[in-house]
């Protein structure tokens, strides 16, 4: 991975204020989210801008990652965000039709 000479004046900023990662709750602080609750749906509807990891059974940001969203403004793949919540209640008709149809192929 390749920074730019300025991201990498901002990530060393950041390393020296922050450390190499943040909890969730300190990301979500850092990237101006009103609410915590309001970054924890984000996340759940992969609309969170930057990847989540596990810090020893904590939710966290990696330091790099926000250095990067900062700096480019453009979201990252939600593909570490394993946990989506699912709906309240009975699964609606096209959920049940889709399940039907994945266990039967």
């Amino acid at each position: 991975m390749t920074l730019k000479t300025s991201n990498t004046s901002l990530l060393s900023e950041l390393l020296s204020l922050y450390g190499p990662a943040l909890t969730f709750d300190e990301a979500a602080r850092l990237l101006k989210f009103n609410n915590i609750r309001t970054a924890y749906t984000a996340r759940a509807r992969g609309r969170f801008p930057v990847r989540t990891i596990d810090l020893g059974g904590k939710l966290g940001c990696s330091i790099v990652d926000i250095a990067r969203f900062i700096e480019t403004g453009e979201f990252q793949e939600a593909a570490s965000n394993s946990y989506v919540a699912k709906r309240p209640g009975r699964p609606s008709k096209k959920e049940k039709m889709h399940r039907s149809l994945r266990s039967q192929s």
